[in-house]
């Protein structure tokens, strides 16, 4: 039984060592390509593959770009000898620098919502136009009589509107 805890600090030793220098690996590399960043976490755990998958999360003053990831990798596999899986998480973070504050009377850009009565059905009276009147004519063709005809309007019996003298 002492032998195999003896087997068992040894190892549990050698894998915090390991630990150690993968994480302090990737904070120097993250450090180096984001001087202003801040590496919050390094876990690491063993990938399918055998190779050690190191996850990394950060937060940082830009993107990171697949060359950033590529760079990291490639520093954590050589300090370490080992074979890495790269996952690379970032958070962009913006740093004010409290030596050169806003100014106080700051007016925030987006107006803040006001309560405005909502507009409510009402009857209104709508103006409805009317036909307008127009001026009939003073004498028109209907009104002249025909000549012959003796009436106004030309109407009565064929040969014209009086009856004919003799024919009593």
């Amino acid at each position: 039984m002492g032998v195999t805890l003896a087997a068992l600090t040894g190892r549990a030793v050698q894998e915090a060592r390991e630990e150690d220098q993968i994480a302090a690996a990737a904070r120097e590399a993250v450090l180096n390509l984001f001087p202003h960043g801040n590496v919050e976490r390094v876990t690491r755990s063993s990938g399918d593959d055998g190779s050690v998958r190191v996850r990394v999360e950060a937060q940082v003053d830009r993107e990171a770009t697949v060359g950033d990831a590529e760079t990291i990798q490639a520093y954590v596999a050589q300090r370490t000898g080992k074979r890495i899986q790269l996952v690379l998480v970032t958070t962009p973070v913006l740093v004010l620098d409290p030596l050169n504050p806003p100014p106080p009377d700051v007016r925030l850009l987006t107006p803040t919502p006001t309560v405005t009565p909502t507009p409510t059905a009402t009857a209104a009276a709508t103006h409805t136009p009317t036909p307008t009147r127009t001026a009939s004519p003073t004498r028109g063709a209907a009104e002249t009589g025909t000549p012959g005809s003796g009436t106004a309007g030309g109407g009565g019996a064929a040969g014209g509107g009086e009856p004919a003298a003799g024919n009593d």
